[in-house]
């Protein structure tokens, strides 16, 4: 299961982790959901670990389609992901589902709204990436 961390002090961090078979098993949920004719689905996230150095762990995820630019937000003790089925596609194809770790160093790589201004709201929260 992915492990999902936040922060919020004194600025907010979001951290979602996982295995490349975990980020292979998220991008297809979230492909699928993006034909589907659900409004919002549940991904659940594992809640029994230490999230230090941040502050919480994040018990789920929860995907919304909307009207919208894309949404990263944290609210309610879960991460919340939310926009226009287009933007979701944008996140899902961004995971590092592919990614080599090559080393015992988790690789990371962030999601941000650099160079994704149209697609990613200003109100929406940076997210690292970390391959286990």
């Amino acid at each position: 299961m992915i492990r999902i961390r936040h922060s919020a002090k004194p600025y907010q961090e979001l951290e979602v982790e996982g295995s490349d078979s975990e980020f292979s098993e998220l991008r297809s949920a979230i492909l699928s959901f993006c034909e589907a004719t659900e409004h919002a689905i549940e991904v659940a996230a594992d809640s029994e670990f230490d999230p230090s150095p941040y502050q919480q762990k994040l018990g789920r995820l929860r995907l919304c389609k909307t009207g919208d630019l894309l949404l990263i937000s944290v609210s309610d003790g879960q991460l919340f992901i939310s926009g226009k089925p287009r933007f979701l596609r944008l996140f899902a194809e961004n995971l590092p589902c592919d990614a080599q770790q090559n080393s015992a160093v988790p690789s990371h790589m962030h999601f941000d709204r650099v160079g994704r201004e149209e697609r990613i709201s200003e109100a929406s929260l940076d997210i690292v990436l970390t391959l286990k």
